[in-house]
């Protein structure tokens, strides 16, 4: 299986649309460029593994950061650690969540475009390894109501670097604090 991630264009003038996420991104990683500037960005994905065609989480119970329940899900989260790293998405780690059948996997911080494009590519890996072990990963943010109506979350890690990707802008040693006037 294979995936490509790529800018779209005019058909007429071959100029980029300027509607596609990718450029409005590229167009803003230009701006930090000029200022120079680099994003970096890492996510914490947060997902429910339900059970295939069903709305039933793979357990049913809260085990949030132990190992308990983690036999259930662990060839999936393996596989798909594993595979997330074949494609250049680096894991930081990953462990079981707060709610019913839910996990959370920290990307590594990656520069640029990149850093946006790994969380893309990870829940990509996420859906089709899900279903090769039965299940179905849930990003929806509500993916229940009632007594089991925790949610999904995404959240985003940025910080701003130099244009080489090098220096943080935040750190600055001469400062008491060390951090610096950008902060």
């Amino acid at each position: 299986m294979g995936a490509v991630l790529c800018d779209t264009f005019n058909y007429d003038d071959g100029k980029p649309t300027f509607y596609n996420p990718r450029q409005v991104a590229r167009k803003q990683l230009d701006k930090l460029h000029e200022l120079g500037y680099e994003i970096m960005s890492a996510w914490e994905i947060e997902f429910t593994l339900l059970k295939h065609g069903t709305k039933e989480p793979v357990c049913e119970d809260i085990q949030f950061m132990t190992t308990a329940h983690f036999h259930q899900f662990k060839g999936f989260a393996n596989t798909a650690a594993k595979y997330a790293e074949q494609a250049g998405v680096g894991i930081e780690c990953f462990h079981p969540e707060f709610g019913f059948g839910q996990i959370e996997f920290a990307t590594e911080p990656a520069l640029g475009m990149k850093g946006a494009d790994n969380h893309l590519i990870f829940k990509d890996i996420a859906h089709g390894i899900a279903q090769d072990y039965g299940m179905d990963a849930c990003f929806i943010t509500r993916p229940f109501l009632g007594a089991m109506a925790y949610g999904n979350g995404l959240h985003a890690n940025h910080s701003l670097w130099d244009v080489t990707g090098t220096k943080s802008a935040f750190y600055d040693p001469s400062k008491p604090s060390n951090m610096s006037d950008i902060y």
